[in-house]
């Protein structure tokens, strides 16, 4: 097998519309006046791809883009950041949102759900002829990217995702909690941050695990 690509990253591509706000939450009113709103390409997905690329791994990026200004968006970060993109084509349009962001740098995430059907997926041949290629994967928590991850397993690749703000219960993330070798979340919604760490080691394949937690820091599972 010839290796050409150090990551393969599934899912996670789409816009952002970025409004500054004086605080969070923010105060009901009929009008707020903020400063220069801006849409922007990067999502969960693109940023991982531009934070591999940067640190000179070989990259390709895989996802579902709609043939619209948003995904013009993507292609073109890519385009001009040198990343390979492999993209199929979602009737339903490129992923968005609009991230409301406080001084502090506290977020409130507004996602477009209808950017998503549920019989989305990856095409079987794409995923295996890029895995095949690939060294390692990451894979956004994307309904399509859940459908890849026995492919990505079955081509000997290891796995990352990351869970963001899972509560450490919620069924839709548990094929990728348990289903990677390296996995992200954050802290947010977690009770006990070292027992939802220590669950995903024990029931899945993580050999490390790392939750975030903002300003204080992050805390990292590593041979138990």
């Amino acid at each position: 097998m010839s290796i050409e690509t150090d990551v393969l990253v599934l899912g996670g591509a789409g816009v952002d519309t970025i409004v500054h706000v004086p605080e969070l939450p923010l105060p009901f009113a009929d009008s707020h006046m903020v400063p220069a709103i801006t849409a922007r390409a990067g999502q969960t997905g693109d940023f991982v791809a531009l934070g591999v690329h940067a640190l000179g791994l070989r990259t390709h990026h895989l996802d579902m883009i709609g043939a619209d200004h948003e995904g013009d968006l993507v292609r073109a970060l890519h385009r001009d950041r040198g990343i390979a993109l492999t993209e199929v084509p979602q009737p339903a349009g490129t992923k968005r949102a609009v991230n409301l962001v406080g001084p502090d740098g506290r977020r409130l995430s507004l996602y477009d759900n209808t950017r998503a059907r549920e019989a989305d997926r990856l095409p079987e041949e794409t995923v295996r002829a890029l895995a095949a290629v690939s060294r390692h994967a990451h894979v956004s928590i994307t309904h399509p990217c859940a459908h890849a991850l026995p492919l990505l397993r079955e081509a000997g690749l290891t796995i990352s995702t990351d869970l963001h703000n899972w509560d450490g219960e919620q069924a839709y993330h548990e094929p990728f909690a348990l289903g990677a070798d390296i996995v992200f979340l954050s802290t947010a919604e977690l009770a006990d941050p070292e027992a939802t760490m220590r669950e995903i080691a024990a029931r899945g394949r993580a050999q490390v695990v790392v939750a975030t937690s903002g300003a204080e820091g992050a805390h990292q599972l590593l041979d138990g």
